[in-house]
């Protein structure tokens, strides 16, 4: 999801300049070059870290492994797979 937010950000220029109050929303203002670029870097750290941790574990043969590894991709997907504004805060917010 974070992903395909990464590809909005002509809609928030555009908003930007067509909505002066959106900014008056937005605490820190509106996300920046480097907000975008750290977004990215987040994104490719959580594809990798799914892609080799995730898959792999869920296909352990040890019994114990198994399980937790799907505990853990459920709550991943409940966390970073559908909440979008969770997502995007954690990337754009530096704190």
């Amino acid at each position: 999801m974070l992903k395909s937010t990464l590809n909005f950000q002509r809609a928030f220029e555009m908003l930007q300049e067509d909505d002066p109050k959106f900014l008056e929303d937005l605490d820190d203002g509106a996300p920046t070059t480097d907000d975008r670029n750290n977004a990215r870097i987040l994104v490719k750290f959580l594809e990798v870290f799914y892609n080799t941790s995730l898959k792999e574990w869920t296909k352990s043969s040890k019994l114990h492994i198994q399980p937790m590894a799907f505990k853990i991709k459920e709550r991943f997907h409940k966390y970073w797979g559908t909440n979008l504004s969770l997502l995007v805060s954690m990337a754009l917010d530096p704190r």
